[in-house]
């Protein structure tokens, strides 16, 4: 999937519930269009798309529920800009350069936040 693909992706199924993207070949200007995916509630984005600029655009998603990041490059200060997500239960980083340290620093209002695999806060995180 190249950015093309996910561009028409996001005009054509508005209503997608769940979004699996691993992989894909993307600028950080194109992710913009996940906004346009209203009834998006749980997202996976894995790979080298994975970076803070993603995340700031996947932070446009005010419908998500859930979001795993997977094998990517973030940093602490990417994952901050989730916090525009008001809604988001759950929160998985894997494979992305974060130790549960940092990732113990995230100001979050989620039910779950796991760091490589490790539950770190229940609650209010």
């Amino acid at each position: 999937m190249d950015a093309s693909d996910l561009r028409s992706l996001a005009v054509s199924c508005p209503g997608l519930p769940d979004l699996c993207l691993n992989g894909v070949v993307a600028a950080a200007a194109t992710w913009g269009c996940l906004h346009s995916l209203t009834g998006l509630q749980q997202l996976c984005v894995s790979g080298i798309a994975v970076k803070d600029a993603t995340v700031g655009s996947i932070a446009q998603v005010p419908s998500l529920k859930g979001l795993l990041l997977r094998d990517g490059a973030v940093t602490l200060s990417g994952l901050q800009r989730l916090t525009a997500l008001t809604g988001l239960q759950q929160l998985e980083v894997t494979g992305c350069g974060l130790g549960a340290a940092q990732a113990g620093k995230l100001q979050l209002s989620c039910a779950e936040v796991r760091c490589q695999g490790v539950l770190m806060v229940a609650g209010v995180c």
